[in-house]
């Protein structure tokens, strides 16, 4: 497969694409424009390197740089590169052929783009992209929507706090929880079900030693603050708890879409958001926890 960044700029198929992920009619439009007339040569060194997660971090940042000018310091609201990676997807769906995954799962895992940006736009008022940092895992091929959750194929760092017996440098499978999840004891284990059988189909020689999940939605100050039969409380459940950390506030932009310097500010929304307003108003804080799956074969 040959991945230079031409053989993805063909704005009819980059339009087939932003329909296939539900963008709407401007934000596609704004796509197939900056497809048209950005200078494609000066992203080709950088392109191959979205395919790799040893590389695809200093890919994204390369990318991320030169769609701004002082002209446009924003990058059109990172809509320039957004256009760039959505022609890296398309080597992705290569990648996703040559494993033999089918069609739903890549448009499913894909449209994390679609779901960003609608993300942006809850945050800021605007339409945006702002998760380069995060998309060469999907442009990789190295996380997957699988139902309700996602599941990455990580190793642990060498320095990570054990998750039960399972130690730094081990191949696990990662959860992450999109946005626009909804947990039900029925999804969840739908959810599992699914991982065991796709990684036991596509990926058969990865012998990962756990499920694990790190993040908030594990942290032991909501047990304080969600009523018996809450779905965070439901995905909680699922969890041995291995390591909490609750010297940090670093998880709120999570809940509150974006950084709050003064927590007073923390909209109210839901009344999730306001039980955590009140308890780091008054000097607590979040954190987060990390655990594993219990009895990940029998889900």
């Amino acid at each position: 497969m040959n991945n230079s960044i031409f053989n993805y700029s063909s704005p009819d198929d980059m339009r087939k694409l932003c329909v296939d992920l539900n963008f709407t009619p401007e934000i596609t439009d704004r796509i197939i424009t900056h497809i048209k007339s950005m200078d494609l040569a000066q992203f080709e060194p950088h392109f191959s390197g979205l395919f790799s997660l040893e590389t695809g971090a200093e890919s994204t940042k390369e990318i991320s740089a030169l769609c701004k000018t002082d002209e446009d310091p924003t990058g059109d609201n990172g809509f320039k590169a957004l256009t760039i990676y959505l022609a890296a997807a398309q080597h992705t769906h290569e990648i996703y052929k040559s494993l033999g995954i089918d069609d739903d799962i890549y448009l499913v895992t894909i449209g994390a783009f679609n779901l960003f940006v609608n993300e942006f736009n809850k945050s800021y008022g605007d339409y945006g992209f702002d998760r380069d940092f995060w998309i060469y895992r999907q442009l990789s091929a190295n996380i997957f929507r699988l139902g309700a959750l996602e599941f990455e194929l990580r190793t642990l760092p060498e320095d990570a706090h054990p998750v039960g017996t399972v130690l730094g440098g081990s191949p696990v499978l990662s959860v992450h929880i999109p946005s626009n999840t909804i947990m039900t004891r029925d999804t969840l284990d739908a959810s599992y079900r699914m991982a065991r059988s796709f990684f036991s189909k596509h990926f058969p020689d990865y012998e990962y030693q756990c499920v694990y999940c790190s993040t908030w939605l594990l942290s032991p100050v909501l047990k304080q603050i969600l009523k018996p039969g809450s779905r965070i409380l439901e995905f909680q459940s699922d969890y041995e708890i291995t390591h909490v950390n609750l010297d940090t506030n670093a998880t709120l932009k999570w809940i509150y879409r974006k950084d709050y310097e003064d927590y007073t500010q923390l909209p109210e929304e839901t009344s999730l958001m306001r039980s955590i307003k009140d308890i780091v108003l008054k000097g607590g804080k979040l954190g987060y926890a990390s655990g594993f799956v219990r009895d990940f074969s029998n889900k």
